[in-house]
């Protein structure tokens, strides 16, 4: 066991440089109106493209699609898919999870399939690693792809939880030129001071840019009402949304305003849990 999380360690530690594109682009509504600060204490499957480590946090199994309407005109939307198996049959402690994002439009598309397996190293810590196949494609001009690596540790202590990412840890390398990849390290915190009452922070890196940061609050008004709000600065944005959960099935809502461009994007996405 102190060999796997040291191999998590060494992994996150190992990040090199950084370039192109592959963002990392939360289009879960739920952690979009919260600014993307994308909580851990979340009970979502899309917390496995936010880092590794976070399906191993979850205790059910859980299934979700989003999608993200452009700003503006661009024309560029994002759709995600991903499924949670919050315990697998060979390692009752450990949780795999499967995901798929695609950004773009008719003239110009980027598409990334993950794998990744997570695992509870004590009653609070929890590390997974991933691995993405991610393609390029301009039609009737390119189609490029790439394999990634990603690493994750996340800790659970009572009303907050924290959690350290690194995507792209082996800096792929795509297309005739070589374009690399970036890397992209991720911290986040989140608090819980009452049962209703969700906090969460995020920052967010890649070389050569400025550190982003994003953070937002949600609120269950009733039991089966939540309304969301947030701010992120580089870029600078404001959002807010709602969702509503019945049963074992939640759908949810989110805006995000752009100051400077003057715009608004909106995300839509579903989830459920058995």
């Amino acid at each position: 066991m102190k060999h796997l999380f040291l191999l998590f360690i060494c992994l996150i530690l190992c990040s090199q440089e950084l370039f192109a594109s592959f963002e990392g682009r939360r289009q879960d509504a739920a952690s979009l109106a919260m600014g993307g600060s994308c909580s851990t204490l979340h009970e979502s499957p899309f917390t496995a493209l936010c880092n590794p480590a976070a399906p191993a946090m979850l205790t059910n199994d859980a299934a979700g699609i989003a999608y993200g309407f452009p700003f503006g005109q661009s024309g560029l939307s994002t759709i995600q898919g991903a499924l949670v198996l919050s315990s697998i049959s060979f390692d009752e402690h450990a949780s795999a999870a499967i995901a798929y994002e695609r950004f773009g439009n008719g003239d110009y598309r980027e598409s990334t399939a993950l794998f990744s397996y997570a695992r509870a190293l004590s009653s609070w810590l929890y590390a997974g690693i991933g691995a993405s196949y991610m393609q390029r494609n301009i039609p009737g001009y390119i189609r490029d792809s790439a394999a990634g690596v990603h690493a994750g540790i996340a800790v659970s202590a009572g009303k907050a939880a924290f959690d350290l990412a690194v995507a792209n840890v082996n800096t792929p390398s795509i297309g005739e030129y070589g374009e690399i990849i970036a890397a992209r390290t991720t911290a986040g915190a989140s608090y819980r001071p009452v049962e209703h009452l969700l906090l969460s922070a995020r920052i967010d890196h890649r070389q050569h840019q400025n550190i982003a940061w994003r953070c937002g609050g949600e609120a269950a008004i009733l039991n089966s009402l939540l309304l969301r709000a947030g701010v992120t600065g580089n870029p600078s944005t404001v959002s807010a949304g709602a969702g509503v959960k019945f049963s074992k099935v939640s759908a949810d809502i989110a805006v995000t305003r752009h100051p400077d461009f003057n715009e608004t994007a909106t995300a839509l996405s579903v989830k459920i849990e058995w």
